[in-house]
């Protein structure tokens, strides 16, 4: 009985030690946080950010700049192809909301320890972020340098944001370490929007593949009902492959991406395979695809939306079919887009592609 109680009288003391070295722990924890001053780097920045018309982004790997346009912001490096609007909407906002923590070195000579040299010095990697006015002038300027591992109290900002760097405005000896600083780089790609459109599958009718050489593949199905789509045409003693044959290219547009994108007028499109995507509801995407290049076209045929049963069973479709060609045409026409190379042959497939040997499926 005594060893039991001394056992339960030791548990309770483990106990209550630990308890209070938490609570030790807490009141430490709490006490610094006090003590840290936060300052936000550029604290009128809010009051000026509808100013900005340009924003560059400059390192040793290049520079790219994307500009406010009168349809949205751009990237003049692509064409004025459309930025992603949400990119530099979370850039512009990161900078009104970053806040410095602890001043570092203001010795140039130590600048380099941080990463925060000019990005003209050699070896320097430095990436300096500038906000512009319509005027050319200077709104803000940063220099990001080297990324700093969060640690305790350090590691967010008031609005839960990561990022912990250290950074120097331009201009200034200061250097700080600051939280909330963006990841951003001079690389143009990183700035433009990168969705396109989708067709999703379950909207598509039929699918014709128009090859340089006159051959010609058509897809189909007759209601939106049916699982698979049928080859048409079959050749004799072949059929469709098992498998993501047919499926591949009814379901490519469902998950397009590009790798690179340009005017379309700037791609010779002469022996270019044309595919043609009709959905139910009368959308018809027609694609011109060359050299791993890809452009669009948007129809509405609304013969082919009375043809079928159209939105009656597609609540997925929008209600008004015009709108939406007018739309797409809007928004894609007019560009080239460098596809990845199982895309395209997902778009261009030809009747090899798609069947195989009947007598197959007694060896299966």
């Amino acid at each position: 009985m005594n060893s039991n109680r001394t056992l339960i009288i030791l548990l309770v003391v483990t106990v209550i030690a630990v308890l209070a070295a938490a609570v030790v722990v807490v009141q430490q924890q709490a006490s610094v946080t006090s003590e840290i001053e936060r300052t936000a780097l550029f604290p009128d920045l809010d009051e000026e950010i509808g100013s900005v018309v340009a924003l560059t982004v400059r390192s040793a790997e290049g520079e790219v700049v994307v500009r406010r346009a009168e349809a949205g912001w751009v990237v003049p490096a692509k064409h004025d192809y459309p930025a992603d609007r949400a990119r530099v909407r979370e850039v512009l906002l990161a900078l009104t909301r970053m806040e410095a923590v602890e001043p570092k070195t203001a010795q140039p000579e130590l600048y380099e320890r941080l990463g925060v040299s000019d990005p003209d010095r050699p070896g320097s990697r430095a990436t300096l972020l500038s906000l512009r006015d319509a005027a050319g002038g200077t709104i803000a300027a940063l220099l990001i340098g080297d990324r700093a591992p969060a640690r305790g109290v350090y590691g967010r900002d008031r609005t839960g944001v990561d990022g912990r760097a250290y950074v120097r405005k331009a201009g200034d000896a200061q250097s700080w370490l600051a939280l909330g600083v963006p990841d951003i780089s001079a690389d143009p790609d990183q700035w433009i929007d990168h969705n396109l459109l989708t067709l999703p599958r379950e909207r598509i009718r039929r699918i014709t593949i128009s090859h340089p050489d006159g051959s010609t593949v058509r897809l189909f199905r007759d209601s939106p009902g049916e699982e698979n789509f049928t080859i048409a045409d079959l050749p004799r003693g072949r059929r469709a492959k098992t498998g993501m044959g047919p499926e591949s290219t009814a379901a490519a547009l469902s998950f397009l991406s590009f790798d690179d994108v340009k005017p379309a007028e700037d791609v010779d499109w002469s022996g270019a395979t044309r595919t043609v995507y009709t959905a139910f509801d009368g959308l018809e995407l027609t694609i011109r695809i060359k050299d791993g290049w890809a452009a669009f076209e948007a129809a509405y045929r609304i013969e082919v939306a009375e043809e079928g049963e159209g939105t009656v069973v597609l609540p997925s479709s929008p209600p008004d079919g015009e709108a939406e060609a007018r739309r797409l045409n809007a928004r894609y026409g007019g560009w080239a887009y460098k596809l990845p190379a199982y895309k395209v042959d997902d778009l261009t497939p030809t009747m090899d592609d798609l069947t195989e040997p009947a007598e197959n499926e007694a060896e299966s």
